[in-house]
């Protein structure tokens, strides 16, 4: 698998994703489901608007929830002293990019450097997160454990929110 192609895809221009008004509406009384796939990696997937934040299913366990997603606001909440300076955040299982969120509602805006192995997950991240961050978001599909071994760039931060199943991997 070439991963530097893959990277080059999700780097090309991309559109924020769009959802109606009165699906953010009503996903205040219901989840809404706006996107289904089958993934090698992770099975049945789904991305979910609830609370007007998006949510990933599987067929195992619910994963992100916009800027309210706990493992990030937790890590914001206890280096707040520390996030002002931090410039470059590496992101090993980027999620829906639960903690790109979570740091610019509380004025953080850093460089990110997101590593995630499932090819759809990473799509739809960088499709939530939308254009106006393209600058500040390196996305690189490829599994954490191999970025990692061929890795030599430092980052201020490093968030680690890599899972299988319902238990860390």
């Amino acid at each position: 698998m070439d991963f530097h192609a893959d990277q080059e895809r999700f780097t090309s221009r991309r559109l924020a994703m769009r959802i109606p008004l009165y699906q953010r509406v009503l996903s205040y009384l219901q989840p809404i489901s706006l996107k289904q796939s089958a993934s090698d990696i992770s099975g049945y997937l789904e991305l979910l608007l609830y609370h007007n934040r998006f949510q990933l299913l599987t067929d195992r366990a619910l994963y992100s929830d916009g800027d309210r997603y706990f493992p990030a606001v937790a890590v914001v909440r206890h280096l707040r002293e520390f996030l002002p300076a931090a410039k470059s955040v590496l992101v090993l299982g980027a999620g829906l990019g639960s903690i790109v969120h979570v740091m610019h509602a509380r004025g953080y805006d850093p460089c990110y450097t997101l590593v995630e192995k499932d090819r759809t997950v990473l799509k739809w991240a960088l499709e939530t997160l939308g254009e106006g961050d393209s600058p500040k978001l390196e996305p690189v599909c490829r599994d954490a454990e191999s970025f990692m071994a061929e890795n030599e760039r430092k980052y201020d931060l490093v968030f680690v929110d890599v899972f299988k199943g319902q238990s860390g991997a």
